[in-house]
């Protein structure tokens, strides 16, 4: 769940993203298509002192709420010492990539991986070999796959089942230069190269920084050949066995999304 930091009561314009940044809500024109880029600016200020542990936004009532970016294995916060609001809508949720990256075209019903805190991380701790893993639903994979990144410090969202625009995953790594990694999680024996030649597609689509397919299979070695030689790092793919060292690496604090 989220919670209120401050009653502001922002009147939302729908021509407009909201996000909060330096303790202030700042706002920014919605990108249109052969319109230039707008510039932010303050709307209110909150006078916030921001915990890098949560993401803020602008709720549905015009206030600012917070989310946990992750739940820590062990954390016995009391949440009912805590005021609680409704979820954030998805439009809530997604501002942090309009506001980096706003020629992405990011598909509706697009939920921030924290929304689903509980869920998601429930999946992360009980994922522990390949049995497990490959007894997920596809979407539970999915959604898997965003905890990940979110535990590694990613701003993760969760496309939605359909119309994902071939991404499953969208993860913005924040900072002076943001990082954009767009991936799909495959709930399949055998990944077919032409899976990674769409993602490629999707990758140069969305100027995206790399590209990433999972799988609860393998992939071929022609399919790792084809990769590496056409791609290079832009393109990197994560097989059951991998993919579950990459939770355990995380887990043991030596994560990192391009090491093994």
């Amino acid at each position: 769940m989220a919670e209120k930091v401050a009653q502001l009561g922002i009147e939302r314009d729908p021509d407009l993203m909201y996000y909060i940044k330096d303790g202030a809500v700042w706002s920014v024109a919605r990108k249109a298509p052969g319109v230039p880029k707008g510039r932010p600016r303050m709307v209110a200020d909150a006078g916030l002192k921001m915990d890098t542990a949560y993401i803020y936004f602008l709720d549905r009532n015009g206030d600012v709420a917070r989310a946990r970016r992750a739940v820590e294995a062990g954390d016995d916060e009391d949440q009912d010492s805590r005021e609680t609001i409704p979820e954030p809508d998805v439009g809530d949720t997604k501002e942090l990539l309009y506001t980096l990256f706003p020629e992405l075209d990011v598909p509706e019903n697009t939920q921030n991986i924290v929304v689903l805190q509980d869920e998601a991380a429930r999946l992360f701790e009980e994922v522990r070999d390949i049995a497990t893993l490959r007894g997920l639903t596809p979407r539970q994979f999915e959604q898997l796959l965003a905890e990940v990144f979110n535990r590694e410090g990613y701003e993760a969202h969760l496309t939605p089942p359909a119309k994902d625009g071939g991404r499953d995953v969208i993860a913005v790594l924040p900072g002076p230069l943001p990082c954009l990694v767009v991936a799909e999680a495959k709930h399949m024996k055998l990944v077919k190269p032409t899976v990674v030649q769409a993602m490629w597609g999707v990758q140069y689509a969305d100027k995206a920084h790399m590209g990433l397919v999972a799988t609860t299979g393998r992939f071929s070695q022609n399919t790792r050949k084809m990769t590496t030689k056409q791609w290079g790092r832009l393109i990197s793919l994560r097989d059951g066995v991998e993919f579950i060292d990459w939770i355990n690496k995380i887990k043991a604090g030596r994560g990192g999304l391009t090491g093994r």
